[in-house]
């Protein structure tokens, strides 16, 4: 509203995306922005002849930006029910939240949902919708069922046994994202004498009669492999 012994009036925009078309100097001010415009503060301040007010501010919103990150675990369990929230998104006026991959949005409330994960549920993505006036933002969270696949894993290949000098060997891999801890399995003719369970690395000994095999790891949290 105009300040009745305000003589003229100055105008702000901050950021890009906006621009002051008309008005500048009076009470009232209207702006043109950009596709995709996301948002800008707009800053006042009046005048008269014993001087300048302080500048008063006010933040308005165009498409609104999700980049909060999402609150809840990324490695649910099949036959679970989890829920997951965001931060409060400035200038959002709603939120809806859907899933894929055998899983199911059961409640929602505003910034926060609870999703159900189906038995034969394998993996799949949450996704939040902000809206204003403006229209709708959406943004994918990627869900798993368990720890992704541990990567090679790092040891001697050849030559191992007694006869050659080789007693002992060790192997390891690099540690696995949402891996609680590591289930190691060796042929016959070796021993696990280190490392097992929650170690990325493994000792074994090697006895007389082995020959060849494999040396494996799973990677294991609270879902199983």
């Amino acid at each position: 509203a105009p300040i009745w012994n305000a003589t003229s009036y100055n105008w702000t925009v901050s950021g890009t995306g906006a621009t002051i078309i008309s008005g500048q100097g009076t009470s009232t001010i209207q702006i043109s922005s950009n596709a995709g415009f996301s948002g800008t503060q707009i800053g006042v301040s009046s005048s008269n002849c014993k001087g300048t007010s302080s500048v008063t501010t006010r933040t308005v919103f165009g498409l609104i930006t999700v980049s909060s990150p999402l609150y809840g675990t990324v490695y649910p369990c099949a036959g679970s029910t989890v829920t997951y929230s965001c931060d409060n998104i400035a200038g959002a006026t709603g939120y809806t939240w859907s899933a894929t991959g055998n899983a199911t949005v059961t409640a929602s409330n505003g910034n926060s949902c609870t999703v159900y994960f189906a038995n034969n549920w394998t993996g799949g993505a949450l996704i939040l919708g902000a809206t204003n006036a403006c229209g709708t933002v959406t943004r994918s969270y990627t869900l798993y069922s368990g720890p992704l696949q541990p990567g090679g894993i790092t040891g001697t290949a050849y030559s191992l046994c007694p006869a050659g000098g080789t007693n002992n060997a060790t192997f390891s891999i690099s540690p696995v994202t949402g891996a609680t801890s590591y289930s190691w399995t060796v042929p016959n003719g070796m021993q696990i004498t280190g490392g097992s369970g929650n170690s990325t690395n493994l000792t074994i000994n090697i006895n007389n009669n082995y020959t060849a095999g494999d040396v494996c790891v799973s990677a294991v949290n609270a879902c199983g492999l």
